[in-house]
């Protein structure tokens, strides 16, 4: 129950219901009751839906409510001709107050007033941006269902205005759909609407066609679906058979469709997959691709096209994969499409980014389809990748799987192992940028899978870590890697004689300091004697050699001279500096918030209404990355033993 200071209420002897639902309305969007302030008589000759108690106003349900301080807005705006900027004031006022109600003040009051100012002229007349339309759609959408009449031409016009605003965004979609509910009650306007539509067919209508169509079929299927066979027939204009082709998607898709009237919807759409008009083709993969889940009469002509290498086909039918995933699932045929995924590439990256998403959500460890996922992925990454393409670019293309794999440990060390091991350099370059961001001392722990390892023979392990030295870079992951080894079976017969070579010759040559301390610390962890002295030993060689080095005198002949440092130093200084302002032109913050440039100083302070924050001293931050010491002695050496890491066959030495 909402209470009301004395003071809110203008001092008056009388006071109405309307005018205490709107006050209700303005401080509580979901409230029913509120107090009646003192020193006011209520006057309840116009109190349907609402009874007093105890000196409080309560309402039957939101609709009294609404509809009270919809005739309360009303009154105060006096008689017409209505000021439609005080009109619009008024409803957008409303409407903020009520978004996500059931039931629509703001659409009731606008209704009341449609006989005098035309909610749809009025929409139509303030739409001349994209901030505009979307705040002009909200209060059509929320004024159609309390009207029982509008003019089409209205329509008509509203939609020519606002589709160069909203082509592709949702707040189209959730209008359109609003339109096509409220002509679903009037079937003989819908009716109308095709037939104008049709007369004077436009491009940009098809949203409007689609939303009466679909109304008018919900009516009458039969009537509906002969005039759009008619239509498709009898048109000579594009714009007007792909609009027909999608509608007859639409029907196809409906659960109500007439048994009798679905070979005739699927005629024009199976005609457009084989036609040779590019436009009239696209049209009839996306219908058929949306009724995937539910019809099998497009599937041989889909395959056709797949299998002739129609990229937009195989785009469809991803996208279908994305939205009917679950139902393909239950069919049983979502992985049968799924494989005639995998010639997606470039240009394909929007159907890539769905196939993603969707292929993400079955990479859970309780997941059935594991197996069936990974296979693809494999099988997309060979056809795509190689030793040219970046390394990051499996990562970046299919970003979903990538976290989900990273955020389960088993399933991450299998993918992993398998490619790292698999032939070619496809695999190894995909599982590198699958890691290449991943921090060992977090939660992430990069590990080879013992279970894939299990029967793997000496020449496979030799590969694995020669493929492993080629592929990364990151000391902390390849020691973690190198140590997981050790939970192989047999370990001593199979891995310590190549941990010797790797830890000491290659990675205790690259990062001699980072190597001892990782392997002192995992040979403090042991139990068990054999790996115990083993990491204690290598540590120990390691540590005799950089001592040894250290020992050497220091000649200052080859020492860089300060005044090239310094100047490195600059240089490097100012690519940073542009690196961090191009960053920030991408910031959130940096376009909400103003910005105050410091010209020197070690603290900062906030600014906000009329207080000022304490100061905050500044701290300095940097960011180390550790490089192998043969890049820095020999960085094009270092280029070439990597490259034949990288290159290297199975059972070769």
């Amino acid at each position: 129950m909402t209470t009301l200071n004395e003071a809110e209420v203008t001092p008056q002897r009388a006071i109405t219901v309307g005018t205490l639902a709107l006050q209700l309305l303005t401080a509580d969007r979901g409230g029913l009751e509120i107090e009646i302030p003192a020193d006011t008589q209520l006057d309840t000759s116009i109190a349907l839906g609402a009874s007093v108690k105890g000196g409080v106003l309560r309402f039957a349900s939101l609709e009294d409510r609404n509809a009270a301080a919809a005739a309360d807005a009303l009154a105060r705006l006096g008689d017409p001709p209505f000021d439609e900027q005080a009109l619009w004031t008024m409803a957008r006022d409303l409407w903020r107050r009520e978004i996500g109600n059931a039931d629509m003040a703001s659409g009731r009051f606008l209704a009341a007033v449609h006989s005098s100012a035309s909610v749809l002229r009025i929409a139509t007349s303030r739409i001349t941006s994209p901030r505009d339309v979307f705040e002009a759609l909200h209060l059509v959408e929320a004024t159609l269902p309390y009207l029982e009449t509008v003019d089409l031409i209205d329509v008509i016009t509203l939609c020519d205005a606002e589709r160069p605003h909203t082509t592709n965004d949702l707040a189209g979609g959730a209008f359109y759909h609003a339109l096509s509910s409220w002509f679903g009650s009037k079937p003989a306007s819908a009716r109308h609407m095709v037939e104008m539509l049709l007369d004077e067919p436009h491009h940009t209508r098809g949203d409007l066609l689609g939303a009466a169509w679909m109304a008018w079929f919900s009516a009458d299927q039969h009537a509906s679906v002969t005039r759009l066979l008619e239509a498709d027939t009898q048109s000579g204009l594009a714009a007007v058979h792909a609009v027909t082709c999608w509608i007859a998607g639409r029907m196809l898709a409906e659960p109500s469709l007439l048994a009798d009237l679905a070979p005739a919807l699927e005629a024009p759409i199976l005609r457009r997959i084989n036609g040779e008009d590019a436009v009239q083709r696209r049209a009839g993969l996306r219908a058929a691709s949306a009724v995937l889940h539910l019809r099998r009469a497009f599937d041989e002509g889909l395959r056709g096209r797949i299998t002739s290498g129609d990229q937009e086909a195989a785009g469809y039918v991803a996208q279908a994969l994305w939205h009917n995933d679950d139902a393909l699932l239950q069919a049983g045929i979502f992985f049968e499409w799924l494989q005639l995924c995998v010639g997606l590439g470039e240009g394909s990256e929007r159907a890539i980014d769905d196939l993603d998403f969707s292929l993400s959500r079955l990479l859970r460890p309780d997941s059935a389809h594991v197996e069936s996922v990974l296979e693809f992925l494999e099988a997309w990454v060979r056809a795509h990748l190689g030793s040219t393409k970046g390394k990051c670019e499996f990562a970046d293309r299919f970003d979903a799987c990538t976290r989900a794999m990273l955020s389960h440990q088993l399933l991450l060390s299998r993918v992993f192992t398998r490619w790292m091991l698999a032939d070619g350099q496809a695999t190894a370059n995909a599982a590198a940028g699958m890691v290449s961001n991943a921090r060992v001392d977090g939660d992430i722990a990069i590990e080879f899978d013992p279970a894939v390892l299990d029967t793997a023979t000496e020449a496979d392990l030799l590969y694995l870590v020669k493929r492993m030295l080629g592929f990364l870079i990151e000391a902390k992951q390849m020691l973690s890697l190198s140590l997981s080894l050790l939970k192989l079976r047999n370990a001593n017969a199979r891995v310590f004689p190549l941990l010797r070579w790797l830890l000491y010759e290659q990675l205790g040559y690259d990062h001699p300091r980072t190597t001892s301390d990782v392997l002192r610390k995992r040979a403090g962890q042991e139990t068990d004697a054999d790996i115990k002295e083993l990491l204690g030993g290598i540590a120990a060689r390691l540590e005799a050699d950089m001592a040894a080095l250290q020992a050497l005198p220091r000649l200052r002949e080859l020492e860089v001279p300060m005044t090239l440092r310094r100047d490195f130093a600059k240089a490097r200084s100012k690519v940073m500096q542009r690196s961090m302002r191009e960053a920030q032109k991408q910031s959130v913050i940096a376009q909400l918030a103003t910005q105050i440039h410091i010209k020197a100083g070690e603290t900062s302070f906030q600014h906000m209404g009329e207080a000022w924050s304490e100061p905050m001293h500044f701290a300095s931050h940097s960011v180390s990355f550790e490089m192998p010491r043969r890049e820095v002695l020999d960085p094009l050496g270092n280029a070439y033993r990597r490259l034949q890491l990288r290159t290297t066959k199975r059972g070769s030495t």
